[in-house]
């Protein structure tokens, strides 16, 4: 019973502290309940929204980039106002508390009395969160204050993960590889792999070869027709020229996903002007127990099997030699860049 008693009070204190909240808050005027500036834009194409969900990632998990934070006036970005109307803006900001509300395809702008209670904002303008995403504040006053700006956002944690991406991002090249194979993705994460090759080929060279010499009479001899045989043939020079447009296959370049080997030729990627291929890798399409585990492997340079037949005969040749078999060696150059984008599962630790 005195559990009971305890609980009925605690209701009730609970319900007289929201009452008086309600009683004490300045009620909305609807000429303030409109929006006074808005514009739609693309998924990820607001800059502001796109520093907001940053902000929100800040809190948790800072890295300190100041250049990321939110500034006053991002909210007008694109909307091209004239001089009277940014002073009209700027004499409305002063006099009353700016909220932006960003969503994931537009974003409104009002301006609102003093001493609006937090809470009680979005019932008052009729603000709802979008489906599977909830409305979080990036302010903490309990009331609005003239002169101040307040953020509101409509967020769910698979936008911060994406958005993380841009914001967030680990950067590997040849001499990490050095020391290291590869590197882990974790649920949500992305990997980036950036491959430039130059790629040399050993190059043949003619030599020249004495040739068995067939028998000689005397005749021929006096006639001097028993020169020296001699003959060419082409073998390894020890020199390499650049073979252009061979594949990052026949370089002998790999990636395993979780011990599995795959050509690049099995991966989605793009070219660029440059000559670089990139490959994505999300690691959603690899996962083993939460991570994908990707490592680079890099086999030995191709050797390449030839022969060479003799040619360009002189003297008093047999010409009996044959085709012989020789190996013609490579050697490639591989540029290497991975960027492992965003923080991914790691990110639902934000409290939302």
């Amino acid at each position: 019973m005195p559990y009971l008693l305890l609980l009925v009070s605690l209701m009730f204190v609970s319900c007289k502290k929201d009452n008086q909240i309600k009683k004490s808050s300045t009620v909305i005027q609807a000429s303030e309940q409109r929006t006074y500036l808005s514009h739609s834009h693309g998924l990820g194409e607001s800059k502001i929204r796109n520093k907001l969900l940053n902000q929100l990632v800040e809190e948790k998990f800072p890295t300190g980039k100041i250049e990321n934070a939110v500034k006053n006036y991002d909210e007008l970005e694109g909307l091209n106002l004239t001089k009277d109307d940014l002073n009209t803006y700027m004499e409305k900001e002063r006099l009353m508390t700016k909220l932006v509300v960003s969503s994931t395809d537009r974003l409104d702008i009002y301006f609102l009395p003093r001493g609006v209670a937090l809470n009680l904002i979005p019932g008052q303008l009729g603000i709802k969160a979008e489906a599977g995403r909830v409305l979080k504040w990036l302010s903490t006053p309990a009331a609005t204050v003239e002169g101040s700006t307040l953020y509101l956002i409509h967020v769910n944690h698979e936008d911060l993960m994406e958005n993380d991406k841009t914001f967030y991002q680990e950067t590997y090249n040849n001499a990490d590889f050095a020391d290291k194979k590869g590197f882990i993705l974790n649920d949500g994460r992305e990997a980036q792999i950036s491959l430039k090759h130059d790629f040399y080929r050993e190059q043949t060279v003619a030599q020249t070869f004495k040739g068995r010499i067939k028998s000689c009479s005397r005749d021929l001899m006096e006639a001097g027709e028993c020169q020296e045989c001699l003959y060419k043939r082409q073998i390894p020079s020890g020199q390499f020229a650049l073979v252009p447009n061979v594949s990052l296959d026949e370089v002998g370049f790999r990636l395993m996903i979780n011990g599995e080997r795959f050509l690049t030729s099995e991966l989605p990627s793009e070219f660029t002007s440059d000559g670089v291929v990139r490959f994505k890798i999300k690691s959603s399409e690899f996962l083993k127990s939460n991570q994908a585990r990707v490592e680079i492997e890099k086999t030995a340079a191709p050797v390449y099997q030839s022969e060479s037949a003799p040619y360009d005969y002189s003297g008093h040749c047999v010409r009996s030699e044959g085709r012989e078999s020789f190996s013609l060696q490579s050697k490639a150059q591989i540029y290497l860049s991975v960027k492992v984008l965003g923080r991914g599962d790691m990110l639902r630790a934000v409290s939302l």
